[in-house]
């Protein structure tokens, strides 16, 4: 089985993404250390790791940024595919 390895860049804080990553990786759980993040309980191994937070600016507009690397491995093909949509659809934000 290959190791998957993505990289996203997103707006969003830490904390954010902490409280989405619950629903992202359920029902499988995580732990975290720092800017690392394990998901214990799901089909493969996942590891995330986190940049420290920046901000970008767009005219007076300030959304804060945060780069993220997934590391997925052990997963069957369609696992990974269930956890990857999954993992998308809890991170999409609607607008207008």
């Amino acid at each position: 089985m290959e190791t998957t390895r993505l990289h996203r860049e997103m707006t969003i804080t830490h904390a954010e993404f902490l409280r989405s990553l619950v629903h992202a990786v359920a029902p499988a759980t995580f732990t975290v250390d720092g800017l690392s993040v394990s998901v214990v309980g799901a089909p493969g191994k996942v590891e995330i790791t986190l940049s420290e937070q920046r901000e970008r600016r767009i005219a007076l507009l300030r959304l804060p940024v945060v780069d993220v690397e997934i590391e997925l491995s052990g997963f069957e093909p369609e696992a990974l595919e269930r956890f990857l949509a999954q993992f998308d659809r809890s991170f999409q934000r609607g607008g207008g």
